[in-house]
Parts: C-alpha cells; structure tokens; sequence
C-alpha cells in the first residue's frame, strides 16, 4: 500500500510538471491560406527578419519565445498578420476574401486565456471597434441635417464611443502587464492619460516588460518631462542654424545663420511662448493664428514667442514661416534634440516659460494658449 501511494505521488509529480513545466523555447507557427497564396512570407520579430517559402498552400517556422515582443508576418502583397511569442503552437488560416480584405485567424493551442489567447480576443474586439466607429461617422455622414448640426452630432458620438475604448484599453491592461498587450495597449492611450496616469500604469509592469524597447523610450521620455515640467528651469540648448538646400533652378544655396541657444530668447526677464512645431505638419500650421493674435497683442518687453523647428528641412521652415505671416524669432536647422531634450513625442508642442526661465505651463493650444498668455499677461 505504501508503495502503491509513492508510484501515485511520483506520476502526479510527472503529470503536474508536464502540464505546467517551463514554456518552450520557440513558438511554432502553421500558417494555411485558402484562394490566392503569396511566394514566400516575411517574419519580423524587432530587428529580426527572416523569408519563409510557401509551398502547396502552407508555410511552417518557429520563432524564439518571447512574450513582451510582437511578431508581424507579411505575407506578399495579401497583407499581414501578428502573434505574440508565447511559447505556444499556433495555427493560422489565411485568405483575401471577395471583396479584396485579407483575413487571418490565429489559433493557438493554449487556449483563450494565454497570451496569445487574449492577444487575438483583444484585436477582435478592436476591429468590431474600428468597425462600429466608422459606421457611425458614415451614418452621421448621410443625416439630412445642417453641417452644423452633423458637428454636434458626431463630436458627442465621438466622445461616446472613445470613452468606450479608453474604458476597454484601460481594463485591458489588468493582467497583461508582463506581455507585449502592455505595450500596445499604452501605445494607443498615448494623448488621452496624463504623465501621472502613465507613470502608474508603467509602475505595474513587469521588469522585463520594461526592457521592451517602446517602453524603454516611454519611460525615457517621461523622465525627460519630469525633469522639465512645471516649476523646473528651462534646459538650453545650442543650435548651428547655417545650412544648404538646392534651389527650384538646381543651384545649391548656402545660407549663413548666427548659432543660436535657446537661452539667448528665455530666462532674460520676459514671457516667452516657445513653440516646437514643424513645416510638415498640419495642426502645427493651424496653431500659427493664435500665436499671431498672442503676439500683435502682447509682444514688447514683457512677451515674445520663438518657434523651434525640429526634425524639419530648415529651408521648408523658412519658407512656411514666411508663407503664414511669421514674424517672430525662429530656430532652424535643428535635429530631434531639442524635442527630445523636452520629452516631446507629439507636435505642434507650446510651452510658456517666465521671465526667470521657469516653465509655468506644457503643452498649450487653442483658447487654453490665448487665456494662460493673457492671465499673466492682462
């Protein structure tokens, strides 16, 4: 009897350690498409990439097991589809459909609530999602109503439907913050959760989350912000502003700047606006306006403005600058440093700074920027 029980804990023992042993190593995937079948497919993990042939309609690889990483196959010109790592064995159907869309379904042999598993519930979700929102903007579209009307409609469907979706990211996270869901789910609340709000949910992750890349640069730049916030000093910077550019005619134009800091415009006992924005971007060139009316009204001893462009063609600043009726101090010619220096990953970005070089407040637009200017300024 005694020996009976010690057979019994020995197979239990096997049996628990194989069901719940270390994870593979390598992720297998089987990919099957139905109809039109590319060549070969290409497998992106990071920097890894690798071809993958295609034969009789099926393609088989393994990729290293890695669960805070994303895998993207492309598959010819069909389209793509993506995985996360688990160590699973996942089974993918593949096909374009009639009306040109391409579809795959990812199947894993883990079951829904793995990795993987929740992965594919949580892009299910965010197609129906996309889905609904688009077909509430076309219905709005086709309303006999004002234009003016349509706007309210479609800014309070709007606001309806993304409450819904920051709900849903927001829940999301509960229990994937050990895996790449983590890191896509803080992708898509970037601009609509305060630094506060994000260095919470970036607390919760697991350290090796935080070794992901996207992360890695998440928390970079909220330490760059922390470091220039409201309340801190400025940090200067120095920019050589001469550059060359080939004119309509083919000649190359060299043009002389001075060198210029940052601190040469602020910190020098006025209020200053400092706008980081550049030629190519839309919103950018929309917030001009307001800076105009900021500075006929106020510039003087007290207040000025000067634009940064960053990650511009300094030449393509000079020109839309001049095109919109600039006629504030500019810096041109830089790199991303000096938006990097400031955390800043989204433009246009407006920061006031007193006359002492104290920021007071980041990031500013629209009424907001007319009413903060004028509180101190009135």
């Amino acid at each position: 009897m005694k020996l009976r029980n010690i057979l019994f804990a020995a197979a239990a023992a096997v049996l628990a350690a194989a069901c719940s042993g270390k994870p593979s190593e390598t992720t297998s995937v089987n990919v099957k498409f139905a109809g039109q079948v590319p060549a070969s497919l290409t497998v992106r993990t990071g920097d890894a990439e690798n071809e993958v042939p295609v034969a009789d309609g099926a393609a088989t690889f393994e990729v290293p097991t890695d669960p805070t990483v994303v895998t993207y196959v492309i598959c010819g010109d069909l389209g793509a589809f993506s995985f996360i790592p688990d160590g699973a064995v996942l089974t993918v159907d593949a096909n374009v459909a009639d009306d040109g869309s391409f579809a795959a379904e990812v199947n894993t042999d883990k079951g829904p609530k793995s990795v993987q598993g929740k992965y594919a519930a949580y892009g299910k979700w965010l197609d129906g999602f996309y889905e609904r929102y688009s077909d509430a903007i076309e219905a709005i579209d086709s309303l006999e109503v004002s234009d003016e009307e349509k706007e309210k409609i479609a800014q309070e469907s709007s606001e309806k439907l993304m409450a819904e979706y920051k709900d849903f990211l927001v829940k999301s996270l509960d229990g994937n913050g050990d895996n790449y869901m983590a890191a896509d789910i803080i992708r898509k609340l970037y601009g609509s959760v305060s630094d506060e709000e994000l260095e919470g949910i970036v607390g919760k992750l697991s350290d090796a989350m935080k070794e992901n890349a996207f992360i890695k640069n998440v928390c970079d730049n909220l330490e760059k912000r922390r470091a220039t916030r409201e309340g801190a000093k400025f940090t200067d910077f120095t920019v050589e502003q001469s550059y060359e550019y080939v004119n309509d005619a083919g000649d190359t134009v060299k043009v002389e700047l001075p060198t210029v800091s940052l601190s040469d415009y602020v910190g020098n006992g006025k209020y200053v606006l400092v706008d980081f924005w550049a030629s190519w971007c839309g919103p950018c060139k929309r917030e001009i306006p307001n800076l105009k009316q900021l500075y006929d009204k106020y510039h003087g001893d007290r207040f000025d403005i000067v634009s940064v462009a960053i990650s511009d063609e300094p030449q393509s600043s000079v020109d839309t600058a001049k095109a919109y009726g600039v006629t504030w101090n500019q810096i041109v010619n830089t790199t991303r440093e000096p938006g990097d220096l400031y955390g800043i990953e989204f433009i246009p970005h407006i920061i006031l700074i007193g006359p002492d070089g104290t920021i007071l407040k980041r990031p500013l637009s629209g009424e907001e920027l007319i009413n903060e200017v004028s509180k101190y300024l009135d």
